[in-house]
């Protein structure tokens, strides 16, 4: 809405199983801790 391009990222990690989606802006994560998103395999990018 405020016409930046930024990006919605769904990840998974594999043991124990768990999923997380996260925002990046400018390959920047947002909101998120990008230390906590690290362990999370990229499974989409929208």
């Amino acid at each position: 809405m405020a016409g930046v391009p930024a990006d919605h990222v769904i990840g998974v990690r594999r043991f124990p199983f768990q999923a997380h989606a996260w925002v990046e802006c400018a390959g920047r994560v947002v909101f998120d801790s990008p230390h906590f998103v690290r362990c999370y395999t990229e499974l989409a990018r929208m």
